[in-house]
């Protein structure tokens, strides 16, 4: 191949790559540089000193071309291009709200450990991503943790706000403090909760002591408890039937039972057992006959029937509605009701109503058939997966999708 002596240092390396005698070792870096430079884009002040030592390392290649090479490297054929190298963790604003930019030149190693935040906070919705070397973020302390840390790593000196390095340096504190700040049972004893929760809490379930603290464990996604000792809770529990540590110990307020293996009778005990009374039961519309007389059948020994009530009717002369009317479960709802059932497609209004005044409130729902009806995307759904213990009593054998939680369930087999 014949080929015109470079005159600069980007044709000579146009050069050294046409003849194919680069080295296995710098033939990547270079060839990715040259295509930069086919691209019409300028060296940067390091890629400049790195392809002229590679250069230099081929002095017997020029010597037999009759290239001086010490002398053509030192002519650019486009001016260096300047690059932005600041690097520095700020509070920005987006669209009228604050948030976190972290920014630096590339370095593989970092951006890894900026993705693996991301994947951390992947539930989190953020107006921005990424854009000209910066890195967005939500503005949480999850992330002013995870950015500084990541930041402090760093060989290059960051510039950080001082209102993240003292957001930084109080939950370092926190770190260093748990039991002073963590809201959680040391010891038996509920801390770092406010006075009221604490209350209501004792009314509901009791002091805490090694026979209740199961019961406060279960309520850990109502209350945010973060801490509790596992092996104080393990004890706790073991006294507990079989479906009610299932329950307690389930690892998010969604809890899949399979009807196929676990008797409906049980289920209820285990509910009343961890005294999650009152409770909502969402019923199927096409099915609500069947699931209404399954699960009146296993409450009504247990509970008055003054104290359970259906709030809809089906159209005509259904066999469903002759049940609620002979059955005597069309009562009014009051701070005594234990149990109320509603169809899956519309909320009534006297449940609105207490909603409203508070004057009745469940501390658990079920629902039927999650796989095939689901938590509909309407006031029920909205209504029933706000609480901290949704029990979805269905057929299903491996999980499903909770659109809340965010993830799949497993089903407790």
């Amino acid at each position: 191949m014949n080929l015109e002596k470079p005159t600069t240092c980007e044709d000579s390396l146009t050069f050294l790559l046409s003849s194919n005698v680069a080295v296995k070792e710098d033939r990547g870096i270079l060839s990715s540089i040259s295509r930069q430079l086919n691209k019409k884009t300028a060296l940067t002040d390091r890629q400049y000193a790195l392809v002229k030592t590679k250069l230099l390392t081929y002095k017997r290649f020029w010597q037999s071309n009759k290239i001086d090479i010490e002398t053509v490297i030192g002519n650019l054929k486009y001016p260096l291009r300047e690059i932005d190298r600041s690097h520095w963790l700020k509070i920005l604003n987006y669209n009228d709200q604050d948030i976190l930019g972290i920014r630096f030149p590339f370095n593989k190693k970092v951006i890894d450990r900026i993705e693996d935040l991301r994947r951390m906070s992947s539930d989190e919705k953020g107006p921005l991503k990424y854009k000209d070397n910066t890195h967005y973020f939500n503005l949480t302390p999850k992330n002013i943790f995870g950015l500084v840390e990541i930041a402090e790593r760093f060989n290059t000196k960051f510039t950080i706000h001082k209102e993240i390095l003292d957001v930084y340096n109080q939950l370092l504190e926190y770190e260093a403090n748990k039991d002073d700040y963590i809201p959680g049972v040391y010891n038996n004893e509920v801390k770092n909760m406010p006075e009221v929760a604490v209350t209501n809490l004792e009314n509901e379930i009791g002091k805490c002591d090694y026979d209740t603290l199961a019961l406060y464990f279960d309520r850990r996604f109502l209350y945010s408890f973060k801490h509790f000792n596992k092996e104080d809770v393990d004890y706790s529990v073991k006294k507990y039937s079989t479906e009610a540590q299932n329950i307690i110990k389930r690892k998010q307020s969604t809890h899949i039972v399979n009807r196929k293996t676990t008797n409906v009778n049980d289920l209820i005990s285990a509910i009343i057992e961890i005294k999650r009374l009152p409770m909502l039961i969402v019923l199927e519309q096409e099915h609500a006959h069947d699931m209404l007389f399954e699960m009146h059948n296993a409450f009504k020994y247990i509970i008055p029937e003054n104290e359970m009530t259906v709030l809809f009717r089906k159209d005509g002369t259904d066999p469903f509605n002759d049940y609620v009317k002979n059955q005597k479960l069309n009562n009014l709802v009051d701070k005594d009701t234990k149990i109320v059932y509603i169809s899956n497609n519309k909320l009534p209004k006297p449940l609105l109503s207490c909603i409203t005044n508070k004057t009745w409130v469940p501390r658990c729902s079920l629902l039927f058939n999650g796989t095939r009806a689901g938590f509909r995307l309407n006031h029920v759904g909205g209504y029933a997966e706000n609480m901290d213990l949704r029990i979805v009593y269905d057929d299903v054998q491996t999980g499903l999708w909770d659109r809340i939680e965010r993830k799949y369930i497993s089903a407790n087999l």
